[in-house]
């Protein structure tokens, strides 16, 4: 666990002193689900309050949060009017909850599916962004998932301090070698009292198309906290590091990790994965 600068030892004294335990969910949230967005390098598995989801219209949704922070735009919400307005690359675009028309502009249009309101977060259709913003992003008609290209993901701080501390880019042969399928969540309700805490089982697969030597598997994991981060490699570093089996070519494979606040009421707001292979 970090809070930027600091250490694992905040986790550790946390689970020393209060008792904490991993393993129970007194009330929680359990989450199953594909993966369906990627941002550069980085699978975007959680997003607070939902994870990117399909909606009934077969459009990808996605918080306004994670609009501004992973995508840079520059966003404001209306609460009373339930209207948010998002400027990026000289555009502005003005939405309203539940209504499917949208101003680009100063130009209104009409979308075939409306954003929404969740746990008093707004929800919208990522489309809307690609359409009128002009990123890049591809579709996998294969695996479902919606590439974005963007080179702001890299000025969201936490991502920063991350990569500080992160293996160096010398050291990894492939940045994109595996692919996040599947993950299932398990996530505790926020409390002021107890530390929010979870488990994520990850279904992946080597999309490199070679084999991974012994070693060589860096399926990374990331927890991103409103104060403080987790990586993987924190989490499963005891006396011995976790295995990392060679996987042939197309090979599926499952990894399971365990996470939780180091501070009282801190909420978990995102959980990245980059499927790497390294030297």
């Amino acid at each position: 666990m970090k809070l930027l600068k600091l250490g694992l030892a905040v986790t550790l004294a946390s689970t020393l002193l209060f008792g904490f335990s991993y393993h129970s969910f007194a009330a929680s949230t359990a989450i199953k689900s594909p993966v369906l967005l990627q941002i550069n390098e980085y699978h975007i598995l959680y997003t607070y309050p939902k994870q990117p989801y399909i909606d009934k219209k077969q459009r990808l949704i996605v918080p306004l949060r994670a609009v501004s922070e992973l995508l840079g735009a520059s966003v404001s919400y209306n609460a009373e009017l339930k209207q948010a307005i998002i400027e990026k690359n000289g555009k502005e675009i003005i939405l309203t909850g539940n209504s499917n028309k949208i101003i680009v502009d100063g130009v209104v249009k009409i979308i075939d599916t409306v954003p929404v309101v969740y746990k008093q977060s707004f929800m919208l259709p990522i489309r809307v962004l690609l359409d009128n913003m002009n990123l890049k992003a591809t579709h996998d008609s294969q695996t479902g998932v919606l590439h974005v290209d963007d080179d702001a993901i890299n000025n969201f701080n936490m991502l920063k301090d991350i990569k500080e501390w992160d293996i160096p880019s010398d050291k990894i042969a492939n940045q994109n070698g595996i692919l996040t399928t599947t993950f299932d969540l398990t996530l505790s309700e926020i409390s002021k009292n107890q530390l929010q805490q979870g488990s994520i089982h990850l279904t992946a697969k080597n999309i490199s198309g070679n084999s991974i030597p012994n070693g060589k598997e860096d399926l990374h994991v990331m927890f991103l906290f409103n104060n403080t981060y987790q990586m993987e490699a924190d989490l499963n570093t005891t006396s011995e590091q976790r295995p990392r089996p060679a996987l042939t070519k197309g090979q599926v494979f499952q990894q399971k990790t365990e996470f939780a606040a180091g501070n009282y009421g801190d909420f978990l707001k995102y959980i990245l994965a980059v499927g790497r292979i390294l030297k």
